[in-house]
């Protein structure tokens, strides 16, 4: 079975990835290329692919066959359920199993807004955010969304999608983010999905394990982050901004 995650970033992907590799035998990856994010996403959700969307697609699909092993393949990566859970579906009918990573909303909004602060304040991020306005949401935005009511709607669009993606599935699973340090959740996944693991009685601990979690002071300084630009306008950007921050020729 190919398991994908159903998540909105910021959610615990890559650590969902090593837990994967780490302790059971199914090739596990995080985000890999090609990513099909940003306007690959955009005319997936349209329905409007171009010639070089489409080989993006193809290579992405390649990648899973070749790296299958044993009928198994786990990906974390939030642009599945954004973009390319309707194409993996059919290319794999009855074949496809989701694993739900669920944040809370409020959780959700502090982590990009801290990870937004380590940069270029929210650009790292509207490649991997759905446009809430585009044809083909299940839930519909409006024009002149700020960044962060985008960021928002994007985290219910993701839930409806989950649910319509869910009907198809062959077996999903869905975990809690305050979870997931915990072994024996992960054992009922495994079990869920009939893998074989070696999970031991508690995970280590590591310098990164837990860095989408933060002292009170760090969360007091981005809320007040989060208050102070929640109106600031930031519509997604469009692929000709895309291509030229990824420095790619127009």
């Amino acid at each position: 079975m190919k398991i994908f995650c159903a998540s909105t970033g910021r959610c615990g992907t890559k650590f969902a990835a090593w837990v994967f590799r780490t302790y059971t035998d199914v090739p596990a990856f995080h985000e890999p290329d090609p990513k099909l994010c940003g306007p690959d996403a955009e005319e997936i959700n349209t329905g409007n692919i171009s010639e070089g969307t489409q080989e993006r697609i193809d290579q992405k699909f390649k990648f899973i066959e070749d790296n299958t092993k044993e009928g198994q393949y786990f990906e974390g990566s939030n642009m599945w359920v954004k973009s390319w859970a309707g194409l993996a579906m059919e290319r794999w009918p009855g074949d496809v199993g989701i694993f739900r990573l669920r944040r809370d909303l409020a959780g959700y909004l502090i982590s990009f807004t801290r990870r937004g602060k380590r940069g270029k304040k929210g650009r790292f991020h509207s490649a991997f955010l759905l446009d809430p306005t585009a044809k083909g949401n299940a839930l519909q935005g409006y024009p002149g969304m700020s960044f962060y009511e985008a960021v928002a709607w994007n985290y219910f669009e993701v839930e409806a999608r989950y649910q319509k993606a869910r009907e198809t599935a062959r077996r999903f699973y869905e975990m809690d983010f305050k979870d997931i340090g915990i072994t024996r959740a992960w054992a009922h996944l495994f079990d869920t999905f009939e893998i074989r693991h070696r999970l031991p009685a508690r995970f280590p601990d590591t310098p990164d394990r837990h860095q989408s979690i933060f002292d009170d002071k760090s969360k007091i300084a981005c809320l007040d982050h989060l208050k102070e630009n929640w109106s600031e306008p930031r519509a997604p950007i469009d692929a000709k901004t895309w291509l030229k921050l990824k420095g790619e020729p127009k």
